[in-house]
């Protein structure tokens, strides 16, 4: 979290910084607990907050400026397309460990059988 703010410091115009620091205020707490309950875990909220923000500050321009409702749909959505994300490249991560286990079961046995010829 702490790279997010250093990013926020680094923003040049005023009014976008200080959009952004007000997002982050009022929504930080609230989105980590979003993504505590989409994800299941500590490390993965945090990261999806990190990503929430980074995203939120690359596209600053569409915040600044409009209503508050609108920018709490937006932090929103971002935050859930981040979850789901997130959700999806650790349901890849289990297939792809799962079927290198099952898809290949005698390798384990063909590298004793190498070992020992050695």
């Amino acid at each position: 979290m702490i790279d997010v703010l250093l990013t926020v410091d680094a923003i040049d115009d005023k009014d976008e910084r200080d959009c952004i620091g007000r997002i982050y205020g009022q929504y930080a707490v609230r989105i980590k607990a979003y993504a505590m309950k989409m994800l299941g875990n500590e490390a993965d909220a945090e990261d999806a907050l990190s990503i929430t923000f980074e995203k939120i500050i690359r596209y600053r321009s569409r915040f600044t400026g409009i209503d508050g409702h609108l920018i709490k749909g937006r932090v929103y959505l971002i935050a859930r397309c981040t979850c789901l994300d997130l959700l999806d490249r650790r349901r890849v991560r289990e297939r792809l460990s799962v079927n290198s286990v099952s898809e290949y079961p005698d390798d384990e046995k063909q590298e004793t059988e190498i070992a020992d010829d050695f």
